[in-house]
């Protein structure tokens, strides 16, 4: 398990690119997290071929740049990335988790602003996988409105992937 010293919200996730935002929480920054930062993307998300950016505190944009799925370097965005990734900011969270219960809004209400951080993270990618199954009987909607946050939370909190969470709940669905 990583530990991040860092809060950032994942604003954008696509098959090219990964968009972050520095929360400027009093903890350390993006910047100052970078190996962290990295670390935790990969093992949660997994970076692949997509290009990590973030906005920092000053509300600039920079790129974490990878290599073999650990930090490598930073690079900072030219002026017309700077725009790019600031409207892609300007159409809201993306990660955002809507609650369709009072359970759920019960469960996230109550987590830490961190906890919330790294599981709206987790939940984001999970949603996004469970789109791209083959085998998926979810009919593409996103989970929490056929199954709620909870149930999925508590994979989550047992350590899963959200890969090995979709599994393990394809194998309990089929038994």
């Amino acid at each position: 398990m990583v530990k991040l010293k860092s809060s950032f919200d994942v604003r954008h996730l696509s098959d090219t690119l990964i968009l972050l935002t520095d929360n400027d929480a009093g903890g350390r920054s993006v910047t100052n997290d970078a190996d962290a930062v990295i670390e935790w993307l990969e093992l949660n998300i997994g970076i692949g071929r997509r290009r990590v950016y973030y906005r920092d505190s000053m509300e600039r944009f920079d790129e974490l740049q990878v290599q073999d799925g650990r930090f490598k370097d930073f690079k900072a965005c030219t002026e017309s990335q700077q725009q790019f990734l600031a409207q892609i900011c300007e159409r809201g969270n993306l990660s955002a988790i809507e609650t369709y219960c009072e359970e759920d809004r019960v469960l996230l209400a109550g987590m830490e602003p961190c906890e919330l951080q790294i599981f709206t993270a987790w939940y984001l990618v999970l949603n996004l996988l469970n789109g791209q199954e083959c085998r998926m009987y979810y009919n593409v909607a996103l989970l929490e409105r056929m199954t709620g946050v909870s149930c999925w939370y508590q994979y989550f909190s047992m350590g899963f992937t959200p890969q090995q969470a979709l599994d393990a709940d394809f194998q309990k669905a089929l038994s």
